[in-house]
């Protein structure tokens, strides 16, 4: 004997696929009937329970539309050749919609009134050339420079082929993920960073709402990333660094002085020591908004970093800039050419401290970030709560901070195998 559930089986079926399905009908929009009592004729589509409304360019007086078939009435001005005009153009939409519907099952009603408008639904790759429009606007040259090379190894990946919202599958991110390993020999975090970026490029299309409904690939494969290990230096690894000798490289003074400088005032970042002004030091202090993160830093500067500024002072000719790295006629409104300035000045600044590191024999590599790291955990060493090390440091989060105060845990947890 069939259950009742067997019966009503086919019921449910025809009801989820009717639900599913569009429909577009001719609808007189008595809503927004103007003060003359003339209202708009518009396209209604209705795709899952939900209705938009394209306009088809006809208005007529309320009183000459046929509500049951449809259509204006014969006593109207020109109605035969007006419906003629209606119904063509209901027909047209109707094959858009179908087309739609077949090449996109996800696509929503407002999508298929901008593909029947002659606006498409979008390529990814026209949605991420959207998003590094945007990117190239708001934010720096070296995240723009970033995001657009993850684009373009997208692209070599699917062989330059445009690809539709709906080909992005966890199979093809897995593909894609092996991709990025075997071709470019990439880290779990560089390939969580690309992936990073395709995310928010496939998020546009949800914003934009021509997705609903769709899921989202990337919620199905994700890369996690793992933790690296900060390399930070001691008080007698940064003495070395200090009181090396360098007098057959003269050259490299200005940045082991700089190096110096930024372990001991605040771990300031090298982008924020490249652009520091003279200005922005009064009365022993130091004023100044991070480039990263905009904060603000007002602090008193460390004698020992006052004495470094002096050094500077004296060897420099042109004091716009305190530690002459950035050219003096730099315009800091033009932020490409600040930027490249940055960029450009950190790669020397390394260089150089790579050199020195070397001559000091230290077996951690130097880098202008290891100087930041250097000084969080000598702060945490002498004394400074995690919340002074994070305002000091710039942090957007006390959870930024955190991994200093871990650094040192583990270091003090050391002292356990003396005893």
């Amino acid at each position: 004997m069939k259950t009742l559930l067997s019966l009503l089986s086919p019921f449910f079926i025809t009801l989820e696929a009717t639900k599913q399905m569009s429909n577009i009908t001719i609808v007189l929009r008595k809503d927004k009937i103007n003060a003359k009592g003339i209202a708009p004729i518009h396209f209604r589509i209705v795709k899952n329970r939900r209705s938009t409304y394209i306009s088809s360019g006809m208005k007529i007086p309320v009183k000459f539309w046929d509500d049951t078939n449809k259509k204006i009435k014969p006593s109207f001005p020109n109605s035969a050749q007006n419906n003629n005009l209606l119904l063509l153009k209901h027909s047209d939409a109707s094959k858009r919609l179908l087309n739609e519907e077949t090449e996109n099952k996800y696509v929503t009603a407002k999508g298929i009134s901008k593909a029947i408008k002659g606006d498409d639904c979008p390529g990814f790759f026209e949605l991420g050339e959207m998003s590094l429009r945007k990117t190239k606007a708001d934010c720096s040259v070296g995240t723009y420079d970033a995001r657009e090379a993850i684009l373009k190894k997208f692209k070599e990946f699917v062989k330059d082929k445009e690809i539709q919202l709906t080909d992005l599958t966890p199979q093809l991110l897995g593909k894609y993920d092996q991709y990025l390993q075997s071709r470019f020999n990439n880290s779990v975090n560089t390939r969580h960073s690309n992936f990073k970026f395709l995310k928010m490029v496939f998020k546009e299309a949800y914003k934009l709402d021509y997705l609903t409904g769709h899921p989202n690939p990337f919620d199905k494969y994700k890369i996690k990333t793992t933790s690296t290990t900060k390399e930070f230096l001691t008080e007698d690894e940064i003495g070395l660094v200090e009181t090396i000798d360098l007098t057959d490289q003269p050259q490299l003074e200005p940045y082991r002085k700089l190096f110096i400088f930024a372990c001991t005032a605040y771990g300031i970042r090298v982008s924020d020591l490249i652009l520091l002004q003279s200005l922005q030091i009064s009365g022993g202090r130091i004023k100044i908004k991070t480039k990263k993160t905009n904060n603000q830093l007002d602090v008193r500067l460390p004698q020992k970093a006052l004495n470094i500024i002096e050094w500077f002072k004296e060897h420099n000719t042109d004091n716009r800039f305190v530690f002459g790295l950035a050219p003096c006629n730099l315009d800091m409104k033009d932020e490409q050419m600040v930027d490249l300035t940055v960029s450009r000045e950190t790669a020397k600044y390394n260089k150089a401290l790579r050199t020195i590191g070397k001559k000091a024999e230290l077996e951690k590599p130097l880098s202008s970030h290891i100087a930041r790291h250097a000084w969080a955990t000598r702060a945490l060493r002498k004394g400074l709560d995690l919340y002074q090390v994070s305002t000091l440091l710039t942090h957007s989060s006390v959870k930024q901070t955190q991994v200093y105060a871990k650094i040192v845990s583990e270091e003090l947890d050391k002292a356990a195998d003396l005893f």
